[in-house]
């Protein structure tokens, strides 16, 4: 990686993936990370299995940085189909190495690993 950014985080801050849309579906979940007061946010829209503990769709949204944005579109195309206690114990390791991350950028990577914790805990899986 020759800048800042890898080109596969460039393209998912360049061409989002699964931006949220605005529709409410039966059983959506809202769950937000990031740095608030720094204007870091990443709002997560998911749709569950419960009884299998799967996430089934995935959409965001995201202010910030470009690590904030990109990553958040690289979640929603890697959870899909996944079990949570899965993304929790992967999440981290694959963003970084699907994004060519650098350390100062895998903060958000821990935000959202926080997030899916809390989903874990609130699925009782």
């Amino acid at each position: 990686m020759k800048g800042r950014y890898s080109p596969e985080l460039l393209n998912h801050f360049h061409l989002p993936r699964n931006p949220w849309d605005g529709k409410q579906h039966p059983g959506l979940r809202i769950l937000e990370c990031g740095e608030p007061e720094k204007g870091e946010i990443i709002v997560l829209y998911l749709l569950a299995d419960d009884q299998r503990g799967t996430i089934k769709r995935c959409w965001f949204r995201a202010a910030g940085s470009v690590e904030t944005i990109g990553i958040g579109s690289w979640v929603t195309t890697y959870v899909p189909g996944k079990r949570v206690r899965e993304i929790l114990e992967n999440l981290e390791g694959d963003a970084r190495s699907a994004l060519g991350l650098t350390p100062n950028q895998w903060r958000v990577t821990k935000w959202l690993a926080r997030l899916f914790d809390k989903l874990d805990e609130e699925m009782q899986i």
